[in-house]
C-alpha cells in the first residue's frame, strides 16, 4: 500500500491507501468524503524504492502524473507534514530549474549555500529531513514523492 495526501484550497487528509487505491481509510478526523477527496485536483504518494531521479521520474509519470511539484510555501508545508522524513526526489532540476513536466519553478525552498552543484554533478533537487531543498547528483539513489493531477494548473 502507499500513502497519499489529497490537498485542495489549504484543505488536505491523510488516507491510507487500501485494495487497489479503490478505498480510503482516513487516518484524520475530517468531513472529507471519499469522493470529494478523489475530486481534488492534487494527490502527493511517497515512494519507498530506491531510485535515480530519471527512474524515479519514469515510475511517477507510469503510476501517477510526475515527481512531485511544489508551487508555493503552502505546498511545502502540506508535503512536509505527510512526509516528515527526506531526503527524497522531488520533480525539480538544473535546467534554468525547471519542474520535471517542463514549467519554470517560480518558489524554492533552498538550504542555505545551495544550489552549489558541488563537483558540477548536481543537476536534481532532493527534498531533506529539514523540508530545505538540495541539489544532489541524478544518479543516486534516493525515496520520492510523486503526484497525481486531476485540475492542476
Amino acid at each position: 500500500s502507499s500513502t497519499l495526501l489529497y490537498y485542495v484550497c489549504g484543505i488536505f487528509s491523510l488516507a491510507q491507501c487500501v485494495d487497489g487505491c479503490n478505498k480510503f481509510k482516513l487516518l484524520m478526523n475530517n468531513d472529507i468524503s471519499t469522493e470529494a477527496a478523489e475530486s481534488h485536483p492534487k494527490q502527493y504518494f511517497s515512494v519507498s524504492i530506491a531510485l535515480t531521479w530519471k527512474d524515479a521520474r519514469s515510475y511517477c509519470r507510469q503510476h501517477y502524473t510526475d515527481l512531485a511539484m511544489i508551487k508555493d510555501e503552502t505546498e511545502n508545508t502540506v508535503v512536509a507534514s505527510f512526509y516528515p522524513t527526506g531526503p527524497y526526489w522531488i520533480g525539480l532540476y538544473r535546467e534554468g530549474w525547471r519542474w520535471s513536466h517542463g514549467t519554470n519553478s517560480t518558489f524554492t525552498n533552498w538550504l542555505t549555500g545551495q544550489p552549489n552543484n558541488a563537483g558540477a554533478i548536481q543537476y536534481c533537487v532532493q527534498e531533506d529531513n529539514t523540508h530545505k531543498w538540495n541539489d544532489w547528483p541524478c544518479h543516486s539513489l534516493q525515496y520520492f514523492l510523486c503526484h497525481k493531477c486531476k485540475l492542476c494548473n
